[in-house]
């Protein structure tokens, strides 16, 4: 790759840094990456070869998430959501308000057990005294 001039990396300084302001004014990264004119390609590039970008990235995605969250919460309350209420519920108190999935201890009935047990029999031949036989209806035959 290339050198970059004192005033190419400059240029890309700014893109950067425009990059990030329209990626927390628009929330997505191809708003952002349009209104720095710039490819996704490099949003990514630049995530992955620069640390300062990569942290300004995270940082804005944060801020954004706090926005949306603020504004879910506005719209819970003063307009009355209750879908966005259960929401913010499950998501701030999870230990009171998250879906259960409650696994408990399964106790096989022992009747049923023995009539799996008989039916796969009948379905197979069984070798008694030499002889092949089937079980029907519970008593060999």
């Amino acid at each position: 790759m290339p050198e970059l001039t004192v005033l190419q990396e400059k240029e890309r300084e700014v893109k950067k840094g425009t990059a990030l302001a329209a990626f927390v004014q628009y929330g997505t990264v191809t708003a952002a990456c349009e209104a720095a004119g710039i490819s996704r390609l490099t949003w990514y590039d630049w995530k992955e070869a620069d640390p300062d970008f990569k942290q300004g990235a995270e940082t804005a995605k944060a801020a954004i998430a706090d926005g949306l969250e603020q504004e879910a919460i506005h719209r819970a309350v003063k307009e009355k959501s209750d879908t966005l209420l259960i929401f913010l519920l499950k998501g701030h108190k999870p230990d009171k308000f998250a879906d259960r999935k409650q696994v408990t201890n399964i106790h096989v009935d022992a009747a049923l057990t023995l009539g799996l047990a008989k039916k796969r029999l009948q379905r197979q031949p069984v070798l008694i005294d030499g002889e092949s036989t089937t079980v029907e209806e519970g008593k060999l035959s």
